[in-house]
C-alpha cells in the first residue's frame, strides 16, 4: 500500500527526501516560490554536493538549479 506523502519546501534536504521515498509512496512536494532561483540556504560548496549525490546514485544536474561563478 502506498502511502500519500506532503513535503513542504522544495529545497535540497526536501527533494532528497521525495527522490528516496518516491518509488514506495505517493509523494507531492509543495514550494511556495513561483520560479526555482533560490540558492541552498546554506551555500553548500558544489563539491559537498556532488559527494553527497553520488553517495545516493542521484544526478547532481537534477538538483542544481544555480551555480556561482565565485
Amino acid at each position: 500500500m502506498m502511502n500519500k506523502i506532503a513535503i513542504c519546501g522544495a529545497g535540497w534536504s526536501g527533494l532528497l527526501l521525495a527522490k528516496k521515498l518516491q518509488d514506495t509512496h505517493e509523494v507531492t512536494v509543495f514550494e511556495q516560490r513561483k520560479t526555482l532561483d533560490a540558492t541552498c540556504a546554506w551555500g553548500t560548496p558544489t563539491e559537498t554536493l556532488k559527494e553527497l549525490c553520488n553517495e545516493h546514485h542521484l544526478n547532481i544536474a537534477d538538483y542544481l538549479l544555480w551555480q556561482s561563478r565565485k
